[in-house]
């Protein structure tokens, strides 16, 4: 949940860091205690696709710099 001081401890990181703060992101994995087991296996599957994802753009942006 967005709480008023996660907003502020979030804009205190752009202060401190401006936009490099974008150069390294990080998957959160929330629980939801009322998923069925099939939908957790579809969320842990799509999170996985993400962070595969994410490894491939950060190797290209590599390659490319």
């Amino acid at each position: 949940m967005l709480t008023l001081e996660a907003w502020h401890k979030f804009q205190q990181l752009f202060a401190e860091s401006g936009f490099e703060i974008y150069e390294r992101r990080e998957m959160v994995n929330i629980i939801v205690p009322d998923w069925t087991e099939n939908e957790r296996d579809k969320e842990r599957r799509r999170l996985a696709i993400n962070e595969l994802m994410e490894r491939v753009r950060d190797r290209f942006w590599q390659i490319e710099a």
